[in-house]
């Protein structure tokens, strides 16, 4: 498992890279960070970068679960993609468990995911800014990897991704 940090983009196992993103590629168990947006938002808070990179890692559980096999369906992909945001929750709290954050960690990562969300719950695959920040509070608030689990139950209830 390793983390690639670029500075430009570069092919992986899962294609070219983008720019201003962060991802993690089954092909090849990595995750991919670019160094220059990350740079970016550690100029501002502490907290955002870390929340980034555990959402990253929430997709690399959901590949060892076998979760990521579910993206070949592309109903899934956006409850995939907020169960990542409640992984980042759970991550959030164990660490302000321990004490390795502080509260604004909390408030960092929320911003983040609120401002990250879709613009519209009928478009694209990461889900609205609200329920990006509902999942991430699911998780936070719960501590509990089964709350997770459950966005599968509900995502029902989310519009289904049109096909493109």
């Amino acid at each position: 498992r390793d983390i690639v940090f670029y500075r430009s983009r570069i092919d992986t196992a899962c294609g070219l890279t983008s720019m201003l993103n962060a991802r993690y590629c089954p092909g090849d168990e990595t995750i991919y960070l670019d160094e220059t947006w990350i740079d970016g938002l550690l100029a501002v808070d502490d907290f955002t970068a870390i929340a980034i990179l555990a959402h990253e890692w929430g997709h690399e559980v959901q590949d060892e679960l076998g979760a990521l096999d579910r993206s070949k369906e592309r109903r899934y992909v956006r409850a995939l993609e907020l169960q990542a945001d409640c992984f980042a929750g759970l991550f959030t709290r164990s660490q302000q468990d321990v004490g390795a954050v502080g509260g604004r960690a909390l408030t960092d990562a929320r911003r983040f995911f609120a401002s990250a969300g879709d613009p519209s719950s009928k478009t694209l695959s990461h889900g609205t800014g609200a329920q990006r920040v509902a999942w991430f509070n699911a998780g936070y608030g719960s501590g509990d990897l089964a709350v997770c689990e459950s966005v599968f139950k509900k995502e029902r209830a989310l519009p289904r991704i049109p096909s493109q």
